[in-house]
């Protein structure tokens, strides 16, 4: 309503101007076209000062370019007067896409000097799920002292902004690495191996390199004698994610494919933060490979590509897991995550048995897909229970895998602090 006053002000006094113009005329009394002049020169004048200054005047924005779902941002916008006249009313908007209401207006309060700069602030609640959002364009509104003109101008200065699934807090998941430490922590296992700290001696077997003959020991027993050296070994850990589309049910933030993200962001977070190797695998719109890293930057990295994981994959699940089985360390952690009951369990069973030959630890978490809204088909129940549940189940069970069922609404910490310990 406010643009349709100032055009009914700004018409009103336009229209006294003609008016008095006109009577000035007729009557041919001065003090009458005195009026008119003034009322005239009002509307030139009001006119050429906001619409002359607006191409003077600049903004920018400052915001850090990610944040986790829930968190509140905030973002410091710089109004740039570069004009010889000062600014009186200034309006300056934004749009932060990641809050429920994105449009962000503020009205300077204070008249902005001649060659000089304005900053404010707002505060941007990242309310949606995790993505990748476009923060801007900024748009400046200017009026003259009158109220009479509002020119406007849209700086197409925009910036990416990632919002970050949210971490669950995480007591404890038994998961097992290279280090035959039965939980996730931050225990490093000695083994022998090649590195600069040196381990002990053992006898010479072939295939040694000769240069880590130890000649004193070989000359002192007289047998060829070889140095070791102290490997640690520290936990790796595997998340294949589910990411196709014949896998997605539900909507938004409550379907399977935000659980398998949000799970796995979790885990992530909680093995990293007990120095530990993760990475990630999965096929959704592109290709979800990170490979193992540790530390805060490489977290921040994981995040990152969850963010823009997009659930739109055409390969199945078995595929990429063969597709990746030589990126899978001996001795290390798998965890599945599943956001169906009716991918094939029957085509891991090939991988599933090399993988165990290699001495890498299975896991899995099934998502009770029938219990979130369907929207392209019917699922069966039995009894209130998926059918296709029960055979998924039952095929992971056969095959020795540890397995949580997650449903709608469950507590996803609580899911992932309840594995089976074997």
């Amino acid at each position: 309503m406010a643009p349709l006053r100032i055009l009914q002000r700004r018409n009103q006094l336009a229209l006294l101007g003609v008016i008095f113009l006109v009577l000035g005329f007729g009557t041919a009394r001065p003090a009458v076209l005195y009026f008119a002049v003034v009322f005239l020169f009002m509307l030139v004048l009001g006119y050429v000062t906001s619409t002359t200054l607006l191409p003077h005047v600049s903004a920018s924005r400052e915001a850090h370019p990610r944040a986790f779902q829930g968190d509140t941002v905030n973002v410091a916008l710089t109004i740039r007067n570069a004009s010889v006249f000062p600014l009186s009313l200034v309006e300056i908007e934004d749009f932060f896409a990641p809050d429920e209401v994105p449009s962000k207006r503020l009205l300077v309060s204070e008249a902005v000097r001649a060659r000089s700069i304005c900053r404010v602030e707002y505060p941007g609640t990242c309310m949606k799920r995790r993505g990748m959002y476009t923060i801007g364009p900024i748009k400046l509104t200017l009026s003259d002292p009158l109220g009479l003109f509002e020119p406007r101008r849209t700086i197409g200065q925009t910036m990416d902004f990632a919002v970050y699934p949210e971490i669950l807090p995480l007591e404890r998941v038994p998961i097992e690495g290279r280090s035959n430490v039965f939980s996730f922590g931050r225990e490093n296992s000695l083994l022998a191996g090649r590195s600069l700290d040196f381990f002990g001696v053992r006898e010479y077997t072939p295939g040694d390199p000769i240069r880590h003959i130890h000649w004193p020991s070989t000359a002192r027993i007289g047998r060829l004698v070889v140095r070791e050296f102290e490997r640690t070994v520290t936990d790796q850990v595997t998340l294949l994610l589910d990411l196709q589309r014949d896998s997605i049910a539900g909507l938004g933030e409550h379907s399977t494919p935000e659980y398998v993200i949000k799970m796995a962001a979790a885990l992530t977070h909680y093995s990293v933060q007990r120095g530990h190797e993760v990475q990630l695998l999965g096929v959704g719109e592109a290709a979800l490979e990170v490979p193992f890293g540790r530390g805060s930057g490489h977290e921040a990295f994981v995040l990152e590509e969850l963010a823009k994981a997009r659930p739109r994959g055409r390969t199945a699940m078995p595929i990429v897991l063969r597709f990746h089985l030589e990126r899978i360390p001996d001795g290390s952690t798998l965890v599945m995550l599943f956001a169906s009951v009716s991918v094939p369990m029957e085509a891991f069973v090939d991988a599933w048995a090399l993988l165990r030959s290699r001495g890498v630890r299975l896991m899995a978490v099934l998502i009770d897909d029938t219990t979130f809204l369907q929207l392209e088909r019917f699922r069966p129940r039995r009894d209130g229970i998926s059918i296709e549940l029960v055979e998924a189940r039952s095929r992971l069970l056969d095959a020795g895998i540890p397995t949580v069922i997650v449903s709608h609404g469950d507590d996803l910490a609580k899911a992932l602090g309840s594995f089976p310990s074997v």
